[in-house]
């Protein structure tokens, strides 16, 4: 219950950021704009303000929002709208990094669901850790969660998941003894597609690769693979 309690305080701390941030873009000159600028910023903040987009096991951001910020980098990159990282950089490229912890079915049934709640509750803090705040961490449905990089190409974003993927094999669940965490992850990044249906597809391409080769691991998307979609 801590930990859940954590995560939601920590995610809501992070959308209340954002939205600030882009009230306060509309009172600054363009050229110290924070993160997003551009003529659909109104609407990002209203969608952020009228959307609570937090999953309510693990404290982070839901379906709906992820989306919504993905559709808004991706514009970004485009030139639909003009983006900056923390009000720095201009926003020239982004990664998705998608993981599923491995056998959460099997953690499930020789536990319960008390302890696969558990793990994914742990997994969330330790993401939530471990990524910037100017990023975005997802739960996207039952067992796959998904990373929102702004700023880096696939090989950083596959660093980052391999050191994740490190800190979760080292997890302990305390009343869970024996428990062993391994995850699997998928990376891709803007330079493959700005169509966030398309690059969400990919990312799923590129987890698939990594559970059907062994899970346990990182893959990143090549253009033209198909991945063998295993569980």
């Amino acid at each position: 219950m801590k930990s859940i309690i954590l995560n939601l305080a920590a995610s809501i701390k992070n959308l209340a950021r954002r939205i600030q941030e882009e009230e306060e873009r509309e009172e600054m000159s363009n050229d110290t704009q924070k993160i997003f600028s551009g003529e659909g910023a109104g609407r990002h903040i209203e969608y952020l303000a009228q959307q609570d987009g937090i999953d309510a096991l693990t404290g982070l951001t839901g379906l709906k929002v992820f989306r919504h910020e993905l559709e808004h980098a991706l514009a970004c990159l485009k030139g639909e709208q003009e983006g900056q990282i923390a009000g720095k950089e201009p926003l020239k490229e982004i990664a998705l990094i998608a993981l599923n912890v491995d056998h959460l079915e099997k953690v499930n049934t020789t536990y319960g669901h008390a302890a696969g709640d558990e793990v994914l509750r742990q997994v969330a803090s330790l993401l939530m850790m471990s990524i910037p705040e100017t990023d975005t961490i997802a739960r996207i449905n039952g067992r796959e969660l998904m990373i929102l990089m702004k700023g880096v190409d696939a090989h950083t974003a596959a660093l980052h998941a391999e050191e994740i993927r490190r800190k979760i094999s080292q997890l302990t669940l305390s009343g869970y003894p024996g428990l062993a965490l391994t995850a699997s992850f998928g990376v891709v990044s803007s330079k493959e597609s700005t169509n966030p249906r398309i690059l969400q597809e990919y990312a799923d391409e590129a987890l698939y690769g990594a559970k059907r080769d062994g899970r346990n691991q990182v893959k990143t998307h090549s253009p033209g693979e198909e991945a063998t979609h295993t569980l």
